[in-house]
């Protein structure tokens, strides 16, 4: 693929998935009441990387992170250790899916996105063990485990399942042009 074709591609996966997380925080059923949600704008950054590749998607969220970041979608911080956790290993970790999907078989891509998913699911864990603690625990105590476990575990498995039927239609329906 030459260069410019692959620029305008990135280009499109990156506003398409920017303005479905801008249209994300405006759906009250797909936000959760304290951050997180399901997340129909990881849809596009996943179809880059199984479209494009690897640095192509390594870009790609890159840039994804970087302007969210800016626009302020990524706003809350406590510090540099729970930003990583909350927001650039989950980000990032949808850019390694073109190395699980090789040949583009259903299989392929569905194990590829429930690696990313779990990558982005312990990430989101271990942010909520030792950073987002309730009242009369500690980090890292069984009821601070638990917490994260209770509140990271239903939209992440929604966010992943919307992700893997839509991946999975999209790339039926638009084979021969991706």
């Amino acid at each position: 693929m030459n260069r410019n074709k692959n620029i305008a591609y990135c280009s499109i996966y990156l506003a398409i998935s920017i303005l479905m997380n801008y249209l994300n925080s405006y759906i009250p059923f797909l936000k959760m009441s304290n951050g997180g949600s399901i997340d129909i704008s990881l849809i596009p950054l996943i179809l880059c990387g199984i479209h494009l590749g690897f640095k192509s998607s390594m870009i790609t969220t890159f840039s994804y992170w970087l302007i969210t970041s800016l626009l302020g979608f990524n706003s809350y911080y406590l510090n540099i250790i729970q930003y990583i956790f909350d927001y650039i290993i989950p980000i990032h970790s949808l850019s390694l899916i073109p190395l699980f999907v090789k040949d583009k078989k259903n299989q392929n891509i569905i194990i590829g996105i429930t690696i990313v998913f779990l990558i982005r699911y312990f990430s989101f864990l271990i942010s909520g063990i030792f950073f987002f603690i309730p009242d009369g625990s500690y980090a890292g105590s069984f009821l601070s485990i638990l917490n994260s476990f209770a509140y990271n575990t239903p939209y992440n498995i929604v966010s992943y399942f919307v992700s893997v039927v839509v991946v999975l239609v999209i790339l039926k329906r638009f084979k021969k042009w991706l």
